[in-house]
């Protein structure tokens, strides 16, 4: 039997939407729900239908009281379509939260990251990764076909964020889904804008961070530290390169497809997108 909750909010990503930002700065501050991070029961049943899962979920999302329940975990959905029908299948009331980003970021995200197409896939030349994953790259960023699919079965409960026009200011994120939730807002008092300056530049690879350490160690922190920030400053300018190299490659490889189906997208959520969704726009 599905559960019949149906205050029941789950933010399924996706993967590399700033969804690290809202589960350990966000979620958690929340006042008047219950939060699961990382909800493993509900990821493996809807990932691998383990039935016997059925009577654990049902156990923990039960409460006696009538508080919002949040769940987010961003490998609920893994491009597979039977998973979100899993999902349907026991959550059949729930309202959901996806978050979008324009896919060209994203894919490169996902490579500079080593997920979304397995652990090893960053070991491979970024032109080799979009060609061996092509169908994967695909189904995991066809956007208007992921929302089309959550509107049949969730119908109207389906909220989408795009990541572009709340990467810098969660406030604006937050807002809507503590409106969305009904819930007053924050655990403590302190403005959740302190923490819009968190790192999302996936460009930046400060890879002189043990350069430091061991600097502090020898007590040569204070007198080396100008050539360090130097040499931190060629390292990101090199990876900001490699990057819109890369982004570049996948707009020729994927651009065509894209602009069709952020098109769509556009239509479904009857709204302009942001320029970075369309092909004719360089980072």
């Amino acid at each position: 039997m599905p559960i019949k909750k149906e205050n029941i909010f789950i933010h399924i990503g996706l993967e590399r939407t700033g969804t690290t930002n809202l589960q350990h700065n966000y979620f958690p501050r929340l006042e008047g729900i219950r939060y699961f991070n990382k909800f493993k029961p509900l990821r493996d049943y809807v990932i691998s239908a383990q039935y016997h899962l059925k009577s654990e979920i049902d156990y923990h999302l039960k409460a006696d009281n009538a508080q919002p329940i949040l769940i987010s975990n961003e490998g609920l959905f893994d491009g597979n379509a039977e998973s979100i029908w899993r999902l349907k299948e026991i959550l059949p009331n729930a309202t959901i939260i996806v978050t979008l980003r324009n896919q060209y970021d994203r894919i490169f995200s996902l490579y500079s990251r080593g997920s979304g197409s397995g652990t090893l896939a960053c070991l491979l030349p970024y032109t080799r990764f979009i060609k061996t994953f092509k169908r994967s790259i695909i189904n995991h960023n066809s956007y208007a076909s992921i929302v089309s699919l959550l509107r049949n079965l969730f119908e109207d409960r389906v909220r989408v964020f795009l990541f572009e026009e709340y990467k810098n200011d969660f406030n604006e994120l937050s807002n809507a889904i503590t409106g969305l939730m009904m819930s007053p807002a924050w655990k403590r008092k302190e403005d959740f804008s302190q923490f819009k300056n968190i790192t999302l530049n996936i460009y930046h690879l400060n890879l002189t961070k043990p350069y430091f350490f061991i600097l502090r160690k020898l007590g040569l922190n204070k007198s080396l530290y100008p050539l360090s920030l130097w040499i931190n400053s060629l390292l990101k300018g090199y990876a900001d390169g490699s990057a819109r190299k890369a982004i570049e490659m996948t707009r020729t490889a994927f651009g065509e497809y894209f602009n069709h189906e952020n098109g769509k997208l556009a239509q479904l959520l009857d709204r302009e997108l942001p320029p970075q969704y369309y092909n004719n726009i360089i980072n």
